[in-house]
């Protein structure tokens, strides 16, 4: 968490001395937030990529274990008046996995709310948790789901459109492994199924 890292602080702090009109890209998890943080940053031209798995506190809580939803949120909404007043963006970035693959759809209506495109990863370790060891029959019923999933969610401008878009990304690459022999699973090329970002 870079929030946390105190060689990233100092050059923080060297961008405002010497160079404060860079755009800089902060990738956190929003856990950590204080007013001497505001501080710094809010002099600087910074962008937030947020890592954050689900929207709902109950999932996002066993997923991010030790972290608190309500803190989380509340820092988020920092970072987004934040990067608004320098005009720059807030993006997510969400792991797909067992846990949250039946609930995207909350993540990305929270993400529509914010203004925030929305980037999913497949996870593939640990193993109980990465969708691509679950049998055929398995992926089937969650593709479905997703199907519902995303046929639900609304499209009313190029933003939701996107966000939209990436979870129909997620069903292509389920769709190929369904197609995939499942006694050759673990020598197939997973390389060209990961949902690539559409920006």
């Amino acid at each position: 968490e870079p929030m946390l890292i105190k060689p990233y602080r100092q050059i923080w702090e060297l961008v405002l001395e010497h160079r404060p009109s860079i755009a800089l890209h902060i990738t956190t998890n929003a856990t950590v937030w204080n007013a001497s943080l505001e501080g710094l940053l809010s002099q600087l031209r910074v962008g937030f990529n947020l890592s954050i798995d689900s929207a709902t506190p109950d999932t996002y809580e066993s997923i991010r274990q030790g972290a608190q939803w309500k803190k989380v949120a509340s820092n988020i909404h920092k970072l987004k008046k934040l990067s608004d007043n320098q005009s720059m963006y807030l993006n997510i970035a969400a792991c797909i996995m067992r846990s949250n693959i039946h609930e995207l759809d909350r993540l990305i209506e929270y993400a529509n709310s914010l203004e925030a495109k929305v980037h999913f990863n497949i996870v593939w370790n640990p193993e109980h948790e990465s969708l691509r060891f679950l049998p055929a029959a398995s992926l089937k019923k969650i593709l479905d789901d997703v199907r519902r999933q995303r046929d639900r969610l609304p499209i009313n401008n190029t933003l939701s459109e996107h966000n939209t878009n990436q979870l129909s990304q997620v069903i292509h690459t389920i769709d190929q492994w369904i197609g995939f022999q499942r006694e050759d699973y673990s020598q197939a090329d997973f390389s060209e199924t990961t949902p690539q970002s559409s920006d």
